[in-house]
């Protein structure tokens, strides 16, 4: 069996797995960073999207060097990363509230 491996993760060799000793989580580089940087990231992405959108409505009405279809493109990605976002932040959100009536 191969290893599975990340960009960010150490590898694991499943083969040599054990169900009787617990399992360590992969680690994540000191380069790599983590959910926090996942998230800064994909919101900086989104607001990007958005912003190229805009751009491209804008030179579209002031007669710029943009078709049609490349308005509506922009406009489709930037739609579809904030709906992704949205629902992101739904899940988690259902998540946090779940945490939230766990009794310790």
């Amino acid at each position: 069996m191969q290893a599975i491996s990340s960009n960010r993760m150490s590898p694991v060799n499943l083969s040599e797995l054990s169900l009787d000793e617990p399992v360590a989580a992969p680690q994540v580089d000191a380069q790599g960073g983590g959910f926090q940087d996942l998230l800064v990231k994909s919101m900086g992405e989104t607001a990007q999207l958005s912003l190229q959108a805009d751009q491209n409505i804008y030179s579209a009405l002031t007669m710029g060097d943009v078709t049609n279809a490349e308005v509506l493109t922009s406009l489709k990605k930037a739609d579809f990363a904030l709906k992704t976002m949205v629902q992101f932040r739904n899940k988690f959100m259902e998540m946090y509230q779940e945490f939230q009536q766990i009794r310790f």
